[in-house]
C-alpha cells in the first residue's frame, strides 16, 4: 500500500523568493530576517495602515515621557514609527521584545539613531512588563497556546496604568464555513496579486500549520476581558485579519 499512495506535504521549501523553511515548519531563524518586511507585506492585508493605526493610537494613549512595548519586534520597523511618529510619542521610551537573536540584530541596525528605543531579546511568555501607556502585539501572540496568551495578556493588562491601551492585528477564524472557505480562498488570491506563486503559498500555508494558533473573534475578544479589559472594540479588519483596541479602564 505505501508503494501506492503518494507521500503527503509539500517537498518544496521556498516560500518567497529568498525565504525557506526548514524541515517543513515556519520560523522566524535561518535567514528569515534579510527579507522579513518584504515577504511579509506580500502576506499580510493592511500591513502598513496596520502600522500607521498603531503609531495614531499610542499617539492617542501615550503619556508624554511615558512608556510603550511592542511585542515581537522584528527588523524594528513598527517600532521605530511609533519612536517618531509625533510629538508625544518621540516624547516615550520604546521597547521593543523579539525572542529571534537575528531579528534583534536587523532592529538594532534600524533604530541606531533613536535614544528612545531599547530592544531586549527575550521570550514574552517570560518577559515581566514595567508600567506602560500603550502596548502594540502586531501579528505575535498568535503563535501562542490559548492559555499562554491569557497569560501574557493578563501581564500586559498589569502593567498598564489606569486609561492605558494595547493594539493587536492578527489572523482570525471565521465562525461560519462559508465565510471560512470565502475569505481564505481571497486571501490566497491577495498574495497571488503581491507576487507570491500557488507553490510558494501552499508551503506556506503547510509550514505555519500548528504553529500560527488563530481564534476566533468571540475568542478573542474573551481573553483580553478575562484578563481585565472592559472595553474591546474592533477598529481594523480584511478578510481574515482584524484589528482589536483593548482599554484598561
Amino acid at each position: 500500500m505505501s508503494d501506492i499512495l503518494p507521500r503527503s506535504g509539500s517537498t518544496l521549501r521556498e516560500v518567497d523568493t529568498e525565504i525557506r523553511v526548514a524541515d517543513g515548519v515556519w520560523n522566524f531563524g535561518n535567514g528569515v530576517a534579510d527579507s522579513f518586511v518584504s515577504h511579509v507585506r506580500k502576506s499580510v492585508p493592511l500591513y502598513d495602515m496596520g502600522h500607521f493605526m498603531a503609531a495614531e493610537l499610542a499617539s492617542c494613549f501615550m503619556m508624554p515621557g511615558g512608556c510603550g512595548y511592542e511585542i515581537g519586534v522584528s527588523t524594528g520597523e513598527l517600532v521605530r514609527r511609533l519612536a517618531s511618529h509625533n510629538a508625544r510619542t518621540a516624547s516615550a521610551h520604546w521597547v521593543g521584545i523579539d525572542c529571534e537573536p537575528e531579528m534583534i540584530e536587523k532592529a538594532s541596525e534600524a533604530c541606531r539613531s533613536f535614544d528612545n528605543i531599547e530592544l531586549v531579546c527575550d521570550d514574552i511568555r517570560k518577559f515581566e512588563f514595567e508600567r506602560c501607556d500603550f502596548v502594540i502585539d502586531f501579528l505575535t501572540a498568535q503563535f501562542l497556546t490559548r492559555w499562554e496568551r491569557r497569560n501574557l495578556y493578563g501581564k500586559v493588562f498589569k502593567s498598564l496604568r489606569e486609561g492605558g491601551a494595547m493594539f493587536i492585528y492578527e489572523k482570525t477564524l471565521q465562525t461560519d464555513g462559508f465565510m471560512q472557505d470565502l475569505v481564505g480562498l481571497l486571501y490566497s488570491r491577495f498574495k497571488r496579486f503581491h507576487g507570491l506563486t500557488h507553490e510558494q503559498i501552499a508551503l506556506k500555508s503547510e509550514s505555519v500549520y500548528g504553529v500560527i494558533k488563530p481564534e476566533t473573534r468571540k475568542n478573542v475578544k474573551n481573553m483580553l476581558k478575562s484578563s481585565g479589559f472592559a472595553q474591546v472594540s474592533l477598529i481594523m479588519k480584511y478578510l481574515n485579519f482584524e484589528g482589536y483596541l483593548a482599554v484598561k479602564r
